[in-house]
């Protein structure tokens, strides 16, 4: 048979291909990091699959991992490192201790941060900034104690005291020495709080004189009187029946304590904030201490 006359085969037509993921046009922007977002809408995007993904604990909140995110950024972070050692809490970003050394570490300004000594009844760091003298910090368990964090049975100060010891010296090193690194962040520990304290810490005794001045308002504002016609009822803001069928206000906003503080003019003046509000809620000593402590003013 003469092969010239053979039949050509019919070439395969191409097969459609399925649209490509908005993860995968991602990937295939050139840019030195294929995972930075180089936009808002790129940074939100990730985010949103950070938080779908539920590997980092933030319940499928995008806002949470968008603000991880731009904190780590602040940083000098990575996507994942922030991810890793940033946490939310109570509404706040928090970097984990080793989180703030680490940032600390990778400033040009930092020589050296480390350990000098640490057992079950204190823990010391060091550390020193180009052209400044070393600088060193101690938390003890005396200092536990005065903070409250020992109150309760299966707290982590009790079945883990040396890493949480040095949890707390670092951050305070970090932050007293690199302020311009650590941006007055604090660690998941510091904002949780742990524990009310059996009596005010030292930091805020002496203030209970301050404790009705006339410039703090802590307690809720009066609730408006009920509606005396019935079309206040349809009022969206309009006060509500309550169980018992009278009529109930909508609950006041909280008064941020936290940031009356920090905001405060002077040092007196945020110790007599957190005075009143420990008289509020006791369960807040030991914040407000360590907000107080760490002021400086």
């Amino acid at each position: 048979m003469n092969r010239a006359f053979e039949p050509v085969p019919a070439l395969a037509e191409p097969q459609a291909q399925a649209p490509k993921t908005e993860l995968e046009q991602l990937l295939e922007k050139p840019r030195a990091n294929p995972y930075e977002p180089q936009t808002h809408d790129e940074a939100w995007r990730l985010a949103e699959i950070v938080a779908a993904s539920g590997l980092y604990k933030l319940g499928g909140n995008a806002a949470g991992a968008y603000v991880i995110l731009m904190t780590g950024k602040d940083l000098g972070l990575s996507q994942s490192q922030a991810l890793r050692g940033i946490k939310i809490v109570n509404g706040s970003p928090a970097p984990m201790a080793d989180t703030l050394v680490a940032v600390c570490l990778n400033s040009p300004a930092c020589e050296y941060f480390e350990e000098v000594s640490t057992d079950d009844t204190h823990s010391t760091w060091r550390t020193r900034r180009k052209g400044r003298q070393e600088k060193t910090a101690t938390f003890t368990m005396d200092d536990a104690r005065a903070a409250g964090v020992l109150n309760k049975k299966e707290s982590p100060w009790l079945t883990y005291p040396r890493r949480m010891l040095m949890a707390r010296a670092k951050a305070f090193l970090a932050r007293d020495v690199f302020p311009d690194v650590t941006l007055g962040l604090y660690t998941p520990e510091e904002l949780l709080g742990e524990g009310a304290a059996s009596e005010v810490p030292a930091e805020l005794a002496g203030v209970a004189a301050w404790q009705g001045a006339k410039d703090l308002t802590l307690d809720p504002p009066t609730p408006p009187a009920p509606p005396k016609a019935s079309a206040d009822l349809l009022d969206p803001v309009a006060p509500t029946l309550g169980p018992n069928g009278g009529f109930q206000s909508p609950p006041a906003p909280p008064f941020d304590w936290r940031a009356a503080m920090r905001s405060a003019e002077t040092k007196q003046k945020a110790a007599r904030i957190g005075s009143a509000a420990i008289k509020a809620d006791p369960s807040i000593r030991a914040e407000a201490a360590a907000i107080l402590k760490e002021m400086g003013k």
